[in-house]
């Protein structure tokens, strides 16, 4: 999440988006790290699959700072399926708040709601 915030801390206007990198484990997601992509078609084939050789097997989804449907739809491609997204809109606190989605297709692409619960820091 700290990341994802400091992401949005340092996009103050802009819509960014990028990957999420973790693992999935008994259907469930864990967002291990984020990573910004530049503006532009990031959510296309050919820039997942330059990260995916970097990578390899730990792109687990995408973000993007906004709630429009709209950005959602151009994740939805056939490289997303089986994928997260989660969007996000500012809280008035300035941290960004997120919805979580499942990328699915069932003759067209879907975006099932998933929950996201954040992690508590334990102290070391």
């Amino acid at each position: 999440m700290k990341t994802l915030g400091a992401i949005a801390a340092l996009s103050p206007g802009g819509k960014p988006g990028g990957f999420l990198l973790g693992h999935v484990r008994g259907g469930q997601y864990f967002v291990e790290s984020a990573l910004a992509a530049p503006a532009g078609d990031w959510a296309e084939h050919a820039a997942y699959d330059r990260l995916d050789r970097i990578e390899a097997g730990r792109i687990i989804g995408f973000f993007v700072f906004s709630r429009s449907a709209a950005e959602r739809r151009k994740i939805g491609a056939p490289h997303a399926c089986g994928k997260v997204v989660l969007t996000a809109a500012a809280k008035k606190s300035g941290l960004p708040e997120f919805q979580g989605f499942r990328i699915d297709y069932t003759g067209r692409f879907v975006f099932d709601p998933l929950p996201v619960v954040e992690e508590k820091e334990t102290a070391p």
